[in-house]
């Protein structure tokens, strides 16, 4: 798609932002709003806006003329100052009563041309004065019509009554009859619809036409005819107050056929603009002329004829020429402006074509071609468009919101800006943006409403994604207490300072330019630092370092930096994005786990050494003492055999004791030899039938001592890797201690069973025998260590430091519980590092 697309003289963005269209479809919607208006008008496009309220100007004026004229009229009749009954001494005086009507109607209009209500009904108290206009013109009727008196005499009675006539203080049939019909058209101007519009007109027209007739009957000194006939009692101040009242009729409201006219831009508008004033004032003119030609002399009736009719043509001519003349230029101006509203078309649906979203205008005669994309997208149908049918396709919890703001904008005019979900036909939800401008004319009123509507789901998707990115991005650096920084500068000579270096090491962007930012490294690491991130700024590829940077307190801390280039999808440089972070405690923590490891390996090769040596003394030790103690042993037997007969009790007990000693002492080298063999070479591991091994086990304890009453329980299927000669000695040893210390039981129970505890097997032995103290349970397992006399229980003190140590050699752990005299239960696990185990 070319970067532009061309409409005639226009040109716009083929991906223009929102703003931009905004500001398109504003310029367009203008200019088609404009051509529109010149259309439909008779005048120019800017037509005069504020005659309205020029005329409703005037219609106050006029009021305001009739109040001061009445006023003063009535001043006249109550001061000593008659000449102001009748405003100017050569004309007639005014009665009291007219001028109380002439007073009422004024103050009529200015109540009803000043500010309207805002719920749009007139307060009962502007109706008081209609209502005292038309009262004086219909009783006044009345009293024509029956010969009574009712109100003639009702204001100043004594005044009106001394200035003599057969009904002082009534007024004229004529101005009755005009005040009559007044007061009904000044009640009309509470109601605003053409209709009663209309009616003002044509009462203000018949007041107009008689005030005229009576002016011009004046004007041109009629004494009889039409004057005596129709117009007795008739004044001319009276004749041009009536005027005035009509005018202010006719001007109070903006919807008055006439007013309309005026203020308009219609031909007829354009028209009434020229003929109203000619026909008015130009005939006057003229049958003056003509009178008073006629009067001096000058001309013959015959003569004042021919001049009438000559000068009523030369008139209409005129007329004529000068109208068609506006009405040929309104033509070119519609014609004009006709090309600028196809062209505005164009336009606006070359907008449309060009962006893959939607330009919408609310009035009907716009509409039409651009609403059909509503029903495209959501499948909605005419009758369902109808009214708010359009808010049903928007997303349940966005509906209340839109429908508040756009009658909101609606209500106040202003731009209407709003994002929400819109359910297309497909049943799914998009994201859309859209924007309205409201249109108006040159009088301030909305005429229709245009916008853009943008499709910002996938706009909005990434947003999500990139604040979800962000967001974890921004956790998983506080969780690890990163620093994160950009840097775009690409050389190293040029780089700017990060905010967190800054605030750091107390350097200026300026500070760190030309490696000055070495100087807050530590002097033993600043070569290599600069190496390896100079490296990595040239080469354009990742890099991180280790080293030691000064704070702005003058204390060194170690810092890992991490840096990471950025390109464009054409592969150019974009910026650094870094991390940083303190690892001094880190470091130092490494530190002290080298240093003990150091130690440790250290003390393991000391222990393994003294191991291998204490296993060698204990060999050597137990393989010595072999030979003495079979020699004692062997020298016992042979004193018992040969010389038994020859010793007494004591002696016999004594040879006993020797022999029984030295059994135990071979028993315990045994169980040390044993011990010590355990550590000089690993287990070897294959799978055990831990349940078969028991019963053999004790099946041979059972042989032992097959007078015992024992109950043995053995769980069946019990099955492990181990060492098994290993694991032997360790069931052996536990089932012997249990055989043992169950001795005293006349039924002895012991059970070997496993427990399954967090996925461990945790295999027990229990017994009902003598139990044990818990506060000595560590000495259990301690060599040559007994919880019990000898003449009690027999042993070594060896067994369970071997079961211990087989286990332990195993990777398990072996613990004991018991009571005194309430059994015991051993515990062990076999926890093999083995692939086939595991």
């Amino acid at each position: 798609m070319p970067a532009l697309f061309n409409t005639q003289d226009q040109q716009f963005p083929a991906n223009p932002s929102a703003s931009e269209k905004m500001d398109i479809v504003r310029r367009l919607a203008r200019e088609r709003l404009l051509a529109i208006e010149a259309l439909a008008a008779a005048g120019p496009p800017d037509g005069d806006g504020s005659l309205a309220d020029v005329l409703k100007l005037i219609a106050r004026a006029c009021g305001v003329i009739l109040i001061i004229f009445a006023s003063v009229v009535l001043i006249g009749w109550v001061t000593p100052y008659e000449t102001l009954r009748s405003i100017y001494p050569k004309l007639d005086t005014i009665v009291p009563l007219k001028a109380a009507a002439f007073l009422f109607s004024g103050i009529s209009i200015l109540l009803f041309t000043g500010r309207q209500s805002d719920e749009g009904v007139e307060k009962p108290g502007k109706f008081i004065f209609p209502f005292l206009t038309l009262a004086i013109g219909a009783i006044t009727l009345f009293e024509y019509a029956s010969g009574y008196s009712v109100i003639d005499t009702l204001i100043l009675p004594e005044i009106v009554s001394a200035s003599g006539g057969e009904h002082p203080g009534r007024i004229s049939v004529p101005a009755a009859l005009n005040f009559t019909i007044a007061g009904i058209g000044l009640f009309l101007l509470a109601f605003r619809n053409l209709r009663a519009a209309l009616l003002i007109t044509i009462a203000a027209l018949i007041i107009f036409f008689s005030g005229l007739v009576s002016f011009l009957a004046f004007l041109f000194d009629f004494s009889g005819g039409i004057q005596t006939l129709w117009f007795e009692n008739s004044t001319v101040n009276a004749s041009l107050a009536f005027i005035l009242l009509s005018v202010a009729l006719i001007f109070a409201r903006s919807d008055n056929p006439i007013a309309r006219l005026l203020t308009g831009h219609t031909s007829g508008s354009h028209v009434a603009k020229i003929f109203f004033p000619a026909v008015i004032i130009i005939p006057v003119l003229i049958g003056y002329a003509i009178v008073t030609a006629e009067r001096s002399g000058i001309f013959n009736p015959g003569v004042a004829g021919v001049f009438g009719v000559g000068s009523t043509v030369l008139l209409l001519f005129f007329i004529v020429w000068l109208t068609s003349s506006s009405l040929d230029r309104l033509d070119r101006l519609r014609i004009r402006d006709s090309g600028r509203l196809r062209h505005s078309e164009r336009l606006l649906r070359a907008l449309v074509e060009a962006t893959s979203d939607f330009v919408w205008a609310q009035s009907a005669s716009v509409g039409r071609g651009y609403t059909e994309w509503w029903k495209e997208l959501t499948g909605q149908t005419e009758e369902e468009l109808s009214g708010y049918g359009w808010i049903e396709a928007l997303h349940p919890e966005d509906r209340e919101r839109v429908k508040t703001e756009w009658e909101k904008a609606l209500a106040e005019g202003n731009e209407f800006q709003s994002e929400y979900r819109v359910k297309t036909k497909t049943g799914e939800y998009g994201i859309f943006r859209v924007g309205g401008i409201p249109i108006r004319d040159d009088e301030g009123r909305v005429v229709e409403w245009v916008g853009t509507f943008d499709d910002v789901t996938a706009a909005r998707r990434a947003e999500e994604a990139v604040r979800n990115s962000e967001r974890k991005f921004r956790i998983l650096a506080e969780a690890f207490e990163e620093n994160i920084w950009e840097v775009s500068s690409p050389d190293l000579e040029n780089v700017e300072a990060p905010g967190w270096w800054r605030n750091l090491t107390g350097q200026s962007d300026e500070d760190v330019k030309n490696f000055g930012w070495l100087a807050a490294v530590h002097p033993e690491d600043a070569e290599e630092a600069a190496r390896v991130i100079d490296s990595g700024f040239r080469e354009k590829r990742t890099w991180m370092h280790t080293f030691r940077v000064r704070r702005k307190d003058g204390q060194y801390r170690i810092y890992r930096l991490k840096c990471v280039p950025i390109f464009d999808e054409s592969g150019n440089f974009v910026q650094w994005i870094g991390s940083s972070r303190d690892v001094t405690e880190e470091k130092e923590a490494e530190q002290r786990i080298r240093d003990l490891n150091r130690q440790l390996v250290s003390r393991t090769r000391e222990l393994e050494e003294l191991n291998s040596e204490l296993s060698a003394f204990t060999y050597s030790v137990s393989h010595d003492l072999r030979a003495p103690l079979r020699a004692m042993e062997g020298f016992s037997a042979a004193i018992t055999e040969d010389y038994a007969g020859q010793l007494d009790e004591t002696g016999r007990n004594y040879l006993q004791r020797i022999r029984s000693a030295s059994l135990r002492m071979s028993e315990m080298i045994d169980a040390l030899l044993t011990l010590s063999r355990l550590t000089r070479k690993p287990p070897e591991m294959e799978t055990i039938d831990l349940t078969a091994m028991a019963k053999d086990i004790f099946n041979l304890l059972r042989a032992s001592d097959p007078k015992r009453n024992v109950n043995i329980t053995i769980a069946p299927g019990m099955t492990d890797r181990g060492d098994p000669h290993l694991i032997r000695l360790v069931l052996q040893n536990l089932f012997a201690n249990a055989w043992k210390f169950t001795s005293k039981r006349p039924v002895a129970e012991i059970e070997f069973g496993m427990l399954k505890t967090k996925g461990e097997r945790v295999y027990f032995v229990r017994d009902n025998g003598a139990g044990f103290d818990m506060t000595y349970a560590e000495k259990l397992f301690t060599p040559f260590q007994r919880l019990h006399r000898a003449d009690e229980f027999e042993g070594s003190g060896i067994g369970l430091a071997t079961v211990q140590r087989i286990i332990r050699l195993h990777g398990g752990y072996v613990r004991a519980e018991g009571k005194p005299d309430n059994g015991a239960v051993f515990y062990f696990t076999l926890r093999v590092e083995d692939p086939e185990a595991k």
